[in-house]
């Protein structure tokens, strides 16, 4: 396992584990298991993103540019899933 992994997995349980914290303390912060399914299952394509590009790209300004863009639609996706500020179909409530 490489440091980027490492670096990763601690990201990974860290926002997992906050989330967690808030659905037990919260009662506006509601999330079921297929909602913690989902998230997860969005951080490893994020993950497998960052690994993808770091392993194609080699210079480091089109890397970051990647990283931000792979972040920003995560967290757009996040958004819509949660609120629906697209009002797609999939959208929240």
């Amino acid at each position: 396992m490489n440091n980027y992994q490492k670096i990763y997995l601690i990201i990974f349980g860290t926002l997992l584990s906050i989330i967690l914290l808030f659905n037990f303390i919260s009662d506006e912060f509601n999330w079921n298991v297929f909602d913690f399914i989902i998230f997860i299952i969005m951080m490893i394509f994020a993950v497998a993103s960052f690994e993808l590009v770091s392993r194609i790209t080699k210079k480091e300004k089109s890397q970051k540019i990647l990283f931000a863009l792979i972040i920003i639609v995560f967290l757009l996706i996040w958004a819509e899933l949660g609120v629906g500020i697209f009002n797609s179909p999939f959208a929240g409530d």
